[in-house]
């Protein structure tokens, strides 16, 4: 595979982990854990649905940038996110 359709792969991962998270973040808000980030307490708190809107379109404003600008790092947020969405599944199997 050449060095693009990695870097492809790679920001397709960064894209799937952040909606793991966000998922998984609404799935535990939803069952009483509480927001730790307080900018999106107070938006979860004026609407979920704005909480995920803003979450994704920031991400993806973000995620673009850094693919455009540091490529390099699309391999470690990747992984990151991979390791945020095995921290949320251990709280799921909890509540």
């Amino acid at each position: 595979m050449d060095k693009k359709a990695i870097l492809l792969v790679w920001l397709i991962l960064c894209h799937v982990g952040n909606y793991a998270d966000l998922s998984l973040t609404m799935y535990a808000l939803a069952n009483g854990v509480q927001e730790s980030n307080p900018l999106m307490e107070m938006l979860y708190n004026i609407s979920p649905f704005l909480f995920g809107l803003i979450k994704l379109i920031v991400f993806s404003l973000a995620i673009e940038f850094i693919a455009q600008r540091a490529p390099w790092l699309l391999k470690w947020i990747a992984i990151i996110y991979m390791l945020v969405t095995a921290w949320h599944l251990s709280f799921v199997f909890q509540l």
